[in-house]
């Protein structure tokens, strides 16, 4: 495979959460990813940073509810209640 993925999702955990927000989201941008999602599970928030400009600008910060679309995988739609539900 060649290139950057076009989305990228990383469920977050507390072992392993300050690694993927530092050195792993540096290394996707740096790659030219152009979506990646930050899943935090405990806190039901989803963070989403969108390159622009070869950049992550400021992230768009959601609870996790209601459904939400995947910028870069036209009509893919996320429905959280239902990926909750399999938490709980």
């Amino acid at each position: 495979m060649r290139g950057a993925p076009g989305w990228v999702v990383e469920v977050l955990s507390p072992l392993t959460a300050a690694h993927d927000q530092t050195l792993k989201h540096a290394a996707y941008e740096r790659a030219g990813v152009p979506e990646v999602w930050l899943v935090h599970p405990g806190d039901r928030v989803l963070t989403i940073f969108r390159l622009r400009d070869k950049a992550y600008g400021r992230p768009i910060i959601q609870e996790l509810q209601g459904e939400t679309a995947v910028g870069t995988v036209p009509d893919v739609l996320i429905a959280w209640d239902r990926v909750l539900a399999r938490l709980d």
